[in-house]
């Protein structure tokens, strides 16, 4: 099964998906690109919890999201060959 189906709580709260992957992630940017929030490497889980004082003014902030399963071991593949399959969501909020 693929993984995904990401949503994203409309204020910024929180970051959920249904299917985990087993290289996930979350970060969450300003205008400007500077990253305010990033989850841990390599693997959050469902749900993300974003806090508060990731947001420290009104304005917009972009939500880049991977839901991912990586497969290091591909039949038929070349050695250190691996195949990634995504779900990815990038989305603006204004808070």
């Amino acid at each position: 099964m693929a993984p995904g189906n990401i949503t994203i709580a409309s204020d910024g709260s929180q970051v959920s998906w249904t299917t985990e992957g087993n290289n996930d992630s979350v970060i969450v940017t300003d205008q400007y690109n500077n990253v305010l929030y990033q989850t841990a490497c390599c693997d959050a889980v469902s749900p993300v919890v974003i806090p508060p004082s990731v947001y420290p003014a009104s304005g917009s902030y972009y939500f880049t999201v991977q839901v991912a399963n990586k497969l290091t071991s591909v039949p038929g593949a070349g050695a250190g060959s691996n195949f990634m399959l995504y779900d990815i969501n990038y989305t603006m909020i204004t808070r």
